[in-house]
């Protein structure tokens, strides 16, 4: 774990030559819940992960299939 200070927080980062940067982050919540991120921050962008994240709905089984449908009917080409 890396530095903390008097109200709990800290954090933890590296990077390699590539400019990829790991790292971690965190603290105690006025309610005292530990939260902990991890992060990572490379040609993709920063992408954090904690179980305190929100997360989108699961995708319904009717669009699943409908997209399945439609990935294997390509549409033609309307020409004029």
């Amino acid at each position: 774990m890396g530095p903390s200070v008097s109200n709990s927080i800290h954090v933890v980062s590296a990077g390699d030559a590539q400019g990829n940067i790991k790292g971690e982050f965190g603290w105690v919540s006025p309610e005292g819940t530990n939260v902990q991120l991890t992060y990572v921050a490379d040609e993709n962008g920063y992408q954090p992960k904690s179980d305190l994240l929100p997360t989108p709905p699961p995708t319904p089984e009717a669009i699943i299939k409908e997209l399945a449908w439609l990935s294997s009917h390509p549409q033609k080409d309307a020409k004029n």
